[in-house]
Order: C-alpha cells, then structure tokens, then sequence
C-alpha cells in the first residue's frame, strides 16, 4: 500500500511537471489599447511564477520612466518604486486550464488595484502571452511580447 502511495504520487507530481509551458524570462507588457507600458521579468520560485517590473513606460509618450514611486497604492505596494515591484505573486499552474492562475495575485499599479489572476501562452506563438485579471466577472486582457535579448 505504501509503494501505491509513493508511486500515485510520484506520476501526479511528474504529469504536473510535463504540462507546465516555460514561460519564464522577459517580457513586453502592453495595454488594452496596444501601447507598450513595461519589461516584466517572470520567474519561478519554489514551484510558483513571479513577475517583477524591470522597465516602465509611460503610456503616451513611449518614454522609460526610471524613478516613478506608487504614491496612494494599496497595502505593501505604496511608496514603492514602479521598478522592481513584484506584481505577478505566486501563481500556480492549473493542467486542466492549461494556464497559470492565481487569486489576489496580480497588482496593476496603474489602476490600484489587486486581482485574481490567470496567465497563459498563445497556442501558435509561445512568444505571445496574455495576462487576464478579474474582479468579480469584469476582467481586462493584456497581450505581452517575450524579448530575445
């Protein structure tokens, strides 16, 4: 019974494993609107993805914004700098929907606000990604680019 346990286990454990699309690495983050709005650095970490903003830019303008603090931001976001905040926070990935997902994991510091999250690759380009956020039933999809740097 013990070597059913250890070995039902094991092929739940390795099935996760092999369904699971790399995404790490860096991205271009864009609006609803197409407009380029940052560089996001997605990682793992301990089994979990993570996103980190490396470069910001302001929406109209296309300019990097270097030294932008999130004055009024929710909870352990205000005060920070926009570069280097984790906005992605700990999603995990979900076989059946073949995404990342997570709740109260994704801050939009643009809109202040925390949300439950779900990202996933485009099926025929893995350098496409999309990332939807919802509240409630409301959500907004943004696109995003992979860089090659």
């Amino acid at each position: 019974m013990k070597r059913f346990i250890i070995l039902i286990t094991l092929l739940f454990s390795t099935t996760a494993l092999f369904c699971q699309e790399d995404i790490s690495g860096l991205w271009e983050s864009h609006d609803g609107a197409g407009n380029r709005t940052g560089e996001i650095k997605l990682y793992m970490k301990d089994g979990l993805l993570y996103g980190t903003i490396t470069k910001a830019y302001h929406p109209k303008t296309g300019e990097e914004i270097s030294d932008m603090i999130c004055e009024g931001c929710r909870d352990k976001y205000n005060g920070q700098n926009i570069i280097g905040m984790t906005l992605v926070c700990g999603l995990e990935y979900d076989c059946n929907k073949e995404a990342y997902c997570g709740h109260s994991a994704c801050f939009a510091p643009e809109k202040n606000m925390i949300a439950n999250c779900k990202i996933w690759l485009d099926k025929e380009d893995h350098d496409i990604l999309y990332l939807r956020g919802y509240l409630g039933i409301l959500f907004e999809t943004q696109k995003w680019y992979r860089l090659r740097r």
